[in-house]
């Protein structure tokens, strides 16, 4: 069952007989962060870097989610994801952003049980350091 409130965030929920686990966006995000961040060759996420503790952000209330991977419904039990990262130079980005795909995609399926259809991967930026 797929509870898509806004609101609460809430992405999956499961009915059974001991009550209820919800699963929200936030959760997904940070399972994908967690699996994208162990691959070689990615520096962090966008907006991680200049934006962390940023105090426009503090004020202006911006979700962690936002930044970095973005989670978006597509049917009853169906993901799309957008992750944006910075990679560190001398990486070949077409490698690198096939196996930020296939991690994010295996770790959101295995970690939460729904099925990701597409994996959009956005390089924002290269570092140099």
């Amino acid at each position: 069952v797929i509870n898509m409130k806004k609101e609460n965030e809430e992405i999956k929920k499961i009915e059974n007989e001991a009550g209820n686990v919800i699963v929200s966006e936030n959760v997904i995000a940070t399972v994908v962060k967690n699996s994208v961040l162990e691959i070689e060759g990615v520096k962090c996420f966008s907006g991680d870097e200049k934006e962390q503790g940023n105090l426009m952000d503090i004020l202006n209330k911006i979700p962690v989610k936002e930044k970095g991977v973005k989670v978006n419904i597509k049917g009853k039990d169906e993901l799309m994801l957008e992750v944006y990262v910075v990679l560190k130079f001398g990486t070949n980005v077409i490698e690198v952003a096939k196996v930020i795909q296939e991690r994010a995609k295996e770790a959101v399926e295995s970690l939460v049980g729904m099925h990701v259809i597409d994996v959009d991967v956005y390089v924002d930026e290269i570092a140099v350091d």
